[in-house]
């Protein structure tokens, strides 16, 4: 088991996973037949879900070699990752981790939940 604290990602992970996953749903967006439903409805949340609920992360968590887990160190559960998923489209809150010796935003606090560094 991961030791969490110690292994709580850095801000300049989270921030290039952050440009990652959005330049990566961006495209998503872009290349959809129905561009504006896709955007507002489908496919932000259904990125996450997907990736999330599979792996436990998303491909920037695979190139920057982190993943998500919840606070004391368990797997995330459905329940887990879709308040995580919510959370994420409070307005601003892509920056709440920002400016933190320990990077966490609140899609984390809310959801009780990680973004920690591996090794894997």
């Amino acid at each position: 088991m991961l030791n969490l604290q110690n292994n709580v990602a850095s801000q300049n992970k989270r921030f290039l996973n952050f440009l990652l996953d959005s330049g990566l749903i961006y495209l998503l967006i872009i290349f959809s037949p129905n561009f504006i439903f896709d955007f507002l409805i489908l496919i932000p949340p259904a990125y996450y879900l997907l990736f999330e609920g599979l792996f436990h992360k998303t491909p920037a968590k695979f190139f920057t070699k982190t993943i998500v887990k919840k606070s004391d160190g368990k797997n995330l559960g459905f329940k887990d990752i879709f308040i995580r998923t919510l959370s994420r489209f409070i307005p601003f809150e892509a920056f709440t981790f920002l400016g933190n010796k320990n990077p966490i935003g609140w899609h984390d606090r809310i959801s009780k939940t990680l973004v920690v560094s591996t090794t894997e």
